[in-house]
């Protein structure tokens, strides 16, 4: 099967579903907003296996480079809070400025603190913004916000 990571989402319900490596999960991104949404397996099937590739007769250095975006926010201990991806890292920047705290539902400090489980607002304290190499999987970090 292929590897885990945000793929599109096989129900078109959502733009992205997140695949494991054996199943698609329920957690889903639309606009950059993660939420979780039932997933029927009965629906669509799991994507293909990764045929092996072939040569290609054009050389590696001119076919176009495929690189994908995920921003990745940390609380204040360095824990991640959220992963999505982005389409470019500047909607990735833009979303990380525009939002100084994430909504979370169903924390251990909501169910502790407020004696029910509630949505609960967690500051993030780093972002960083994710660059994947579509062809190679390679990662590397593209870019680290402080605040």
């Amino acid at each position: 099967m292929s590897e885990a990571g945000w793929k599109a989402d096989p129900s078109k319900q959502h733009e992205w579903r997140y695949w494991d490596g054996v199943g698609w999960t329920d957690q889903v991104s639309d606009a950059g907003e993660v939420s979780t949404s039932p997933y029927d397996p009965s629906i669509v099937p799991p994507p293909p296996t990764a045929p092996p590739s072939a040569p290609t007769a054009e050389p590696a250095a001119t076919r176009p480079r495929s690189v994908s975006y995920e921003l990745m926010l940390l609380d204040r201990k360095g824990r991640e809070i959220l992963t999505t991806p982005f389409q470019s890292p500047d909607l990735a920047m833009q979303f990380a400025q525009q939002n100084p705290s994430v909504r979370m539902k169903h924390t251990l400090g909501s169910a502790f603190m407020k004696g029910a489980i509630r949505p609960n607002d967690v500051s993030w304290r780093t972002a960083v913004i994710l660059e994947t190499d579509d062809g190679t999987g390679e990662c590397t970090e593209y870019h680290r916000i402080h605040k």
